[in-house]
Protein backbone atom coordinates (compact mmCIF):
# COMPACT_ATOMS: atom_id res chain seq x y z
CA UNK A 1 0.00 0.00 0.00
CA UNK A 2 1.33 3.44 -0.96
CA UNK A 3 1.05 5.96 1.85
CA UNK A 4 -1.89 8.29 1.28
CA UNK A 5 -3.31 6.20 -1.56
CA UNK A 6 -6.51 4.18 -1.53
CA UNK A 7 -5.19 1.47 -3.84
CA UNK A 8 -2.62 -1.19 -3.11
CA UNK A 9 -1.06 -0.59 -6.51
CA UNK A 10 -1.24 2.48 -8.70
CA UNK A 11 -1.53 2.02 -12.45
CA UNK A 12 0.83 4.53 -14.05
CA UNK A 13 -1.67 4.99 -16.89
CA UNK A 14 -4.14 6.40 -14.39
CA UNK A 15 -1.57 8.96 -13.32
CA UNK A 16 -0.92 10.00 -16.91
CA UNK A 17 -4.22 11.80 -17.32
CA UNK A 18 -5.08 12.65 -13.71
CA UNK A 19 -2.81 12.05 -10.69
CA UNK A 20 -5.89 11.55 -8.49
CA UNK A 21 -7.76 9.23 -10.87
CA UNK A 22 -6.84 6.24 -8.73
CA UNK A 23 -8.90 7.68 -5.88
CA UNK A 24 -6.08 9.32 -3.92
CA UNK A 25 -6.88 12.65 -2.23
CA UNK A 26 -3.63 13.98 -3.70
CA UNK A 27 -0.96 12.81 -6.12
CA UNK A 28 0.72 9.73 -4.63
CA UNK A 29 4.54 9.65 -4.73
CA UNK A 30 4.57 6.91 -7.33
CA UNK A 31 2.76 9.06 -9.89
CA UNK A 32 5.81 11.26 -10.27
CA UNK A 33 8.23 8.34 -10.22
CA UNK A 34 8.72 7.09 -13.80
CA UNK A 35 7.34 3.60 -14.05
CA UNK A 36 6.10 3.49 -10.45
CA UNK A 37 9.18 1.57 -9.36
CA UNK A 38 9.65 3.04 -5.92
CA UNK A 39 12.96 4.61 -6.91
CA UNK A 40 14.59 1.43 -8.27
CA UNK A 41 16.39 2.18 -11.53
CA UNK A 42 18.81 0.42 -13.86
CA UNK A 43 21.61 1.83 -15.97
CA UNK A 44 23.91 0.15 -18.50
CA UNK A 45 22.24 -2.65 -20.47
CA UNK A 46 18.90 -4.35 -20.05
CA UNK A 47 17.45 -7.19 -22.11
CA UNK A 48 13.86 -7.78 -23.20
CA UNK A 49 12.51 -11.01 -24.70
CA UNK A 50 8.98 -12.07 -25.71
CA UNK A 51 9.69 -15.16 -23.58
CA UNK A 52 10.95 -13.19 -20.57
CA UNK A 53 9.23 -12.03 -17.40
CA UNK A 54 8.86 -8.59 -15.87
CA UNK A 55 9.61 -10.25 -12.55
CA UNK A 56 13.16 -10.93 -13.82
CA UNK A 57 16.11 -8.61 -13.28
CA UNK A 58 16.56 -7.65 -16.97
CA UNK A 59 19.89 -9.41 -17.39
CA UNK A 60 20.73 -11.35 -20.54
CA UNK A 61 19.94 -14.62 -18.79
CA UNK A 62 16.80 -13.27 -17.10
CA UNK A 63 15.30 -10.74 -19.52
CA UNK A 64 12.21 -8.66 -18.97
CA UNK A 65 9.14 -9.48 -21.02
CA UNK A 66 7.99 -5.97 -21.92
CA UNK A 67 9.77 -2.94 -23.28
CA UNK A 68 7.60 -0.84 -21.00
CA UNK A 69 9.21 -2.45 -17.96
CA UNK A 70 12.65 -1.57 -19.30
CA UNK A 71 11.58 2.00 -20.02
CA UNK A 72 10.13 2.35 -16.54
CA UNK A 73 13.33 1.33 -14.75
CA UNK A 74 15.68 3.48 -16.87
CA UNK A 75 17.94 5.64 -14.72
CA UNK A 76 16.82 9.22 -15.55
CA UNK A 77 20.33 10.57 -14.98
CA UNK A 78 22.42 7.94 -16.81
CA UNK A 79 20.08 6.40 -19.35
CA UNK A 80 19.75 2.84 -20.56
CA UNK A 81 20.56 0.56 -23.51
CA UNK A 82 17.52 -1.65 -24.17
CA UNK A 83 18.43 -4.76 -26.16
CA UNK A 84 15.54 -6.64 -27.76
CA UNK A 85 15.73 -10.34 -28.48
CA UNK A 86 14.27 -11.48 -31.78
CA UNK A 87 10.54 -11.93 -32.21
CA UNK A 88 7.44 -9.80 -31.80
CA UNK A 89 7.16 -7.47 -28.81
CA UNK A 90 3.67 -6.21 -27.97
CA UNK A 91 3.11 -2.50 -27.49
CA UNK A 92 0.18 -1.18 -25.51
CA UNK A 93 1.65 2.27 -26.19
CA UNK A 94 5.16 2.10 -24.82
CA UNK A 95 5.89 5.35 -22.98
CA UNK A 96 9.41 6.69 -22.52
CA UNK A 97 9.95 9.40 -19.92
CA UNK A 98 13.74 9.60 -19.57
CA UNK A 99 16.74 10.73 -21.62
CA UNK A 100 19.69 8.79 -23.02
CA UNK A 101 17.70 5.82 -24.32
CA UNK A 102 19.11 3.42 -26.90
CA UNK A 103 16.74 0.79 -28.24
CA UNK A 104 17.95 -1.89 -30.68
CA UNK A 105 17.74 -5.54 -31.66
CA UNK A 106 20.12 -8.12 -30.23
CA UNK A 107 23.11 -8.70 -32.52
CA UNK A 108 22.15 -11.11 -35.30
CA UNK A 109 18.43 -11.02 -34.41
CA UNK A 110 15.49 -8.88 -35.53
CA UNK A 111 12.90 -7.48 -33.14
CA UNK A 112 9.43 -6.32 -34.18
CA UNK A 113 7.48 -3.92 -31.95
CA UNK A 114 3.80 -4.19 -32.78
CA UNK A 115 0.73 -2.27 -31.62
CA UNK A 116 -2.86 -2.66 -32.72
CA UNK A 117 -4.42 0.09 -34.83
CA UNK A 118 -8.03 -0.16 -33.64
CA UNK A 119 -7.71 1.02 -30.01
CA UNK A 120 -7.72 4.80 -29.53
CA UNK A 121 -5.86 4.61 -26.22
CA UNK A 122 -2.91 2.99 -28.02
CA UNK A 123 -2.23 6.20 -29.90
CA UNK A 124 1.40 5.39 -30.71
CA UNK A 125 3.47 2.24 -30.84
CA UNK A 126 6.36 4.18 -29.21
CA UNK A 127 5.72 7.47 -27.43
CA UNK A 128 8.55 9.66 -26.18
CA UNK A 129 6.20 11.64 -24.03
CA UNK A 130 8.29 14.12 -22.03
CA UNK A 131 9.46 17.27 -23.85
CA UNK A 132 12.70 17.29 -21.83
CA UNK A 133 13.86 13.95 -23.27
CA UNK A 134 17.29 14.27 -24.87
CA UNK A 135 19.42 11.76 -26.78
CA UNK A 136 17.35 8.92 -28.21
CA UNK A 137 18.62 6.24 -30.59
CA UNK A 138 16.34 3.62 -32.20
CA UNK A 139 18.26 1.17 -34.35
CA UNK A 140 17.70 -2.10 -36.21
CA UNK A 141 14.09 -2.67 -35.17
CA UNK A 142 10.73 -2.90 -36.91
CA UNK A 143 7.89 -0.73 -35.64
CA UNK A 144 4.32 -1.27 -36.73
CA UNK A 145 0.86 -0.18 -35.68
CA UNK A 146 -0.52 2.51 -33.40
CA UNK A 147 -3.97 4.07 -33.68
CA UNK A 148 -2.34 7.26 -34.98
CA UNK A 149 1.46 6.97 -35.01
CA UNK A 150 4.25 4.46 -35.20
CA UNK A 151 6.57 6.79 -33.23
CA UNK A 152 5.69 10.13 -31.66
CA UNK A 153 8.15 12.63 -30.21
CA UNK A 154 6.36 15.03 -27.86
CA UNK A 155 6.64 18.72 -27.00
CA UNK A 156 5.15 21.18 -24.52
CA UNK A 157 3.62 23.42 -27.18
CA UNK A 158 -0.11 23.80 -26.91
CA UNK A 159 -2.75 25.71 -28.77
CA UNK A 160 -3.69 28.08 -25.92
CA UNK A 161 -0.15 29.51 -25.73
CA UNK A 162 0.09 28.91 -21.97
CA UNK A 163 3.78 27.99 -22.30
CA UNK A 164 5.96 31.09 -22.90
CA UNK A 165 7.59 31.03 -26.31
CA UNK A 166 11.12 30.90 -24.90
CA UNK A 167 10.19 27.89 -22.74
CA UNK A 168 8.75 25.77 -25.53
CA UNK A 169 10.70 22.70 -26.44
CA UNK A 170 10.40 19.10 -27.57
CA UNK A 171 12.39 15.89 -27.60
CA UNK A 172 15.81 16.54 -29.10
CA UNK A 173 18.84 14.69 -30.47
CA UNK A 174 16.97 11.81 -32.07
CA UNK A 175 18.48 9.09 -34.27
CA UNK A 176 16.39 6.49 -36.10
CA UNK A 177 18.76 4.14 -37.91
CA UNK A 178 18.22 1.08 -40.12
CA UNK A 179 14.60 0.64 -39.06
CA UNK A 180 11.37 -0.42 -40.73
CA UNK A 181 8.32 1.65 -39.74
CA UNK A 182 5.05 0.71 -41.37
CA UNK A 183 1.34 -0.12 -41.25
CA UNK A 184 0.36 2.73 -38.95
CA UNK A 185 -3.03 4.27 -38.27
CA UNK A 186 -1.86 7.61 -39.61
CA UNK A 187 1.71 9.02 -39.64
CA UNK A 188 4.61 6.60 -39.41
CA UNK A 189 6.71 9.21 -37.54
CA UNK A 190 5.17 12.26 -35.85
CA UNK A 191 7.46 15.11 -34.78
CA UNK A 192 5.80 17.73 -32.56
CA UNK A 193 6.72 21.44 -32.53
CA UNK A 194 9.97 22.27 -30.78
CA UNK A 195 11.72 18.96 -31.38
CA UNK A 196 15.28 19.40 -32.66
CA UNK A 197 18.20 17.57 -34.21
CA UNK A 198 16.44 14.61 -35.79
CA UNK A 199 18.19 12.06 -37.99
CA UNK A 200 16.33 9.37 -39.93
CA UNK A 201 18.90 7.31 -41.83
CA UNK A 202 18.74 4.13 -43.89
CA UNK A 203 15.13 3.36 -43.01
CA UNK A 204 12.19 1.88 -44.89
CA UNK A 205 8.93 3.72 -44.17
CA UNK A 206 5.74 2.49 -45.77
CA UNK A 207 1.99 1.85 -45.63
CA UNK A 208 0.96 4.84 -43.55
CA UNK A 209 -2.72 5.48 -42.86
CA UNK A 210 -3.98 1.92 -43.11
CA UNK A 211 -5.93 1.97 -39.83
CA UNK A 212 -9.50 3.08 -39.06
CA UNK A 213 -8.35 6.50 -37.80
CA UNK A 214 -7.50 7.53 -41.36
CA UNK A 215 -10.69 6.43 -43.07
CA UNK A 216 -12.27 9.88 -42.98
CA UNK A 217 -9.18 11.99 -42.18
CA UNK A 218 -6.99 11.06 -45.16
CA UNK A 219 -4.01 12.60 -43.38
CA UNK A 220 -1.19 10.11 -42.97
CA UNK A 221 2.38 11.05 -43.80
CA UNK A 222 5.52 8.98 -43.80
CA UNK A 223 7.20 11.63 -41.63
CA UNK A 224 5.09 14.55 -40.39
CA UNK A 225 7.42 17.21 -38.99
CA UNK A 226 5.49 20.13 -37.51
CA UNK A 227 8.02 22.86 -36.67
CA UNK A 228 10.88 20.53 -35.77
CA UNK A 229 14.29 21.99 -36.63
CA UNK A 230 17.50 20.45 -37.95
CA UNK A 231 16.05 17.27 -39.40
CA UNK A 232 18.08 15.09 -41.76
CA UNK A 233 16.45 12.28 -43.72
CA UNK A 234 18.96 10.35 -45.83
CA UNK A 235 19.11 7.06 -47.73
CA UNK A 236 15.54 6.11 -46.85
CA UNK A 237 12.93 4.29 -48.92
CA UNK A 238 9.36 5.61 -48.70
CA UNK A 239 6.59 3.77 -50.47
CA UNK A 240 2.83 3.23 -50.38
CA UNK A 241 2.24 6.35 -48.29
CA UNK A 242 -1.38 7.52 -47.90
CA UNK A 243 -0.61 11.22 -48.36
CA UNK A 244 2.89 12.82 -48.28
CA UNK A 245 6.10 10.88 -47.77
CA UNK A 246 8.11 13.72 -46.21
CA UNK A 247 6.41 16.81 -44.81
CA UNK A 248 8.31 19.61 -43.03
CA UNK A 249 5.93 22.43 -42.12
CA UNK A 250 4.86 24.99 -39.54
CA UNK A 251 8.24 26.73 -39.38
CA UNK A 252 10.47 23.68 -39.61
CA UNK A 253 13.92 24.96 -40.55
CA UNK A 254 17.39 23.74 -41.47
CA UNK A 255 16.18 20.40 -42.83
CA UNK A 256 18.11 18.20 -45.25
CA UNK A 257 16.45 15.54 -47.41
CA UNK A 258 18.85 13.68 -49.67
CA UNK A 259 19.36 10.40 -51.48
CA UNK A 260 15.91 9.06 -50.64
CA UNK A 261 13.71 6.95 -52.90
CA UNK A 262 10.01 7.87 -52.79
CA UNK A 263 7.35 5.84 -54.61
CA UNK A 264 3.58 5.55 -54.66
CA UNK A 265 2.31 8.42 -52.53
CA UNK A 266 -1.31 9.54 -52.42
CA UNK A 267 -0.33 13.22 -52.58
CA UNK A 268 3.22 14.62 -52.55
CA UNK A 269 6.59 13.00 -52.26
CA UNK A 270 8.34 15.88 -50.49
CA UNK A 271 6.48 18.93 -49.17
CA UNK A 272 8.03 21.86 -47.30
CA UNK A 273 6.54 25.09 -45.98
CA UNK A 274 3.63 26.44 -43.97
CA UNK A 275 0.86 24.76 -45.94
CA UNK A 276 -1.82 22.93 -43.95
CA UNK A 277 -0.52 23.89 -40.47
CA UNK A 278 -2.71 25.66 -37.91
CA UNK A 279 -1.34 29.03 -36.81
CA UNK A 280 -1.06 27.87 -33.18
CA UNK A 281 1.87 25.64 -34.12
CA UNK A 282 3.92 28.23 -36.01
CA UNK A 283 7.00 29.95 -34.74
CA UNK A 284 8.03 33.38 -35.96
CA UNK A 285 10.86 32.29 -38.25
CA UNK A 286 10.70 31.51 -41.94
CA UNK A 287 11.46 27.87 -42.77
CA UNK A 288 14.80 27.33 -44.51
CA UNK A 289 15.16 24.05 -46.31
CA UNK A 290 18.91 23.91 -46.86
CA UNK A 291 19.16 21.02 -49.24
CA UNK A 292 16.78 18.73 -51.07
CA UNK A 293 18.22 16.17 -53.46
CA UNK A 294 15.64 13.45 -53.04
CA UNK A 295 14.88 11.12 -55.93
CA UNK A 296 11.16 11.09 -56.64
CA UNK A 297 9.57 8.27 -58.62
CA UNK A 298 5.84 7.79 -59.17
CA UNK A 299 5.00 9.99 -56.23
CA UNK A 300 1.34 10.30 -57.18
CA UNK A 301 -0.74 7.13 -57.30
Amino acid sequence: MIEGCKKAEVDTNECDADPTACGCPQEPPSCSDPGNNGGQTITGKVYVSPNGSDANDGSEGKPFKTIQKAADVADPAKGLEIILRGGTHESKEIKFRTSNITLHSYLGEWAVIKAVMNVEDITSCLWFREPEIDNVTIENVEITGGFLYGIKFESNWDDDRSVPFDKRRGVCNIKILNCKIHDTGRDCIKIAPGCQNIQVLNCEIYRSGVGPSNVSAQNAEGIDNVNGSNMTVRNCYFHDIATNALYAKGGAKDCIFEQNLIMNCGEGGLVAGYLDTDAEWFNTTTPRILKASTSLFATIL
